[in-house]
């Protein structure tokens, strides 16, 4: 059996599907902290992580590692053709056809840059919170705020299910005098 992508015009096409890692991660930690078992597993998140800010936003509800994809490849090189599964990537990065893999100019310090910048802004978020180490801050999530925005303003007026309510995480750093406060971090680059 071959699979494939649904084409976009398809109206069985199913788009931001799922709900996002945030809420997945956070009911995992309380469900193993309410069972006595945190301590036997390690929680991964894998999903969109392009910068330290979403590495300390994923390790404060409970995540101890980090599943990098797409970003990563783009730091290699990466055109994001979408043609990975055709063997004709543009790029040279995913195809066994030695014309196109000739293309490729990415190299291993290409890649460990990328990390780098990452481990250097989780650097700077931990000392701004008054962290030194990750470890230190992992379900700690008191240290993050949610804020409600405003529904998008495409949403569609004949839609039938009710309109969703997107939250937005931001960061919270503990004054000198123990208070928290919003911090406006974001992302570099």
């Amino acid at each position: 059996m071959v699979t494939q992508p649904m084409p976009k015009s398809s109206p069985h096409r199913f788009v931001n599907a799922g709900t996002p890692w945030e809420l997945g991660l956070s009911e995992a930690q309380q469900a193993l902290q309410r069972g006595d078992l945190r301590g036997r597993v390690r929680l991964q998140v894998d999903g969109g992580l392009k910068t330290g800010r979403d590495v300390i936003i994923a390790t404060l509800p409970g995540a101890e590692e980090f599943g990098f994809g797409t970003a990563p490849l783009v730091a290699a090189g990466c055109l994001m053709a979408r043609q990975c599964h055709l063997n004709t990537c543009p790029a040279g990065i995913a195809t066994q056809r030695e014309d196109l893999r000739a293309k490729f100019t990415g190299t291993p310090e290409d890649i460990i840059c990328f990390f780098t910048s990452v481990a250097e802004e989780v650097r700077e978020i931990l000392a701004l919170l008054g962290y030194r180490r990750l470890n230190d801050v992992i379900g700690h999530a008191e240290l993050l705020e949610t804020r409600l925005l405003a529904p998008p303003v495409a949403a569609r007026p004949a839609q039938t299910l009710p309109t969703l309510v997107h939250a937005a995480i931001e960061l919270v750093r503990p004054a000198e005098d123990g208070a928290f406060y919003a911090g406006a971090i974001s992302a570099s680059g």
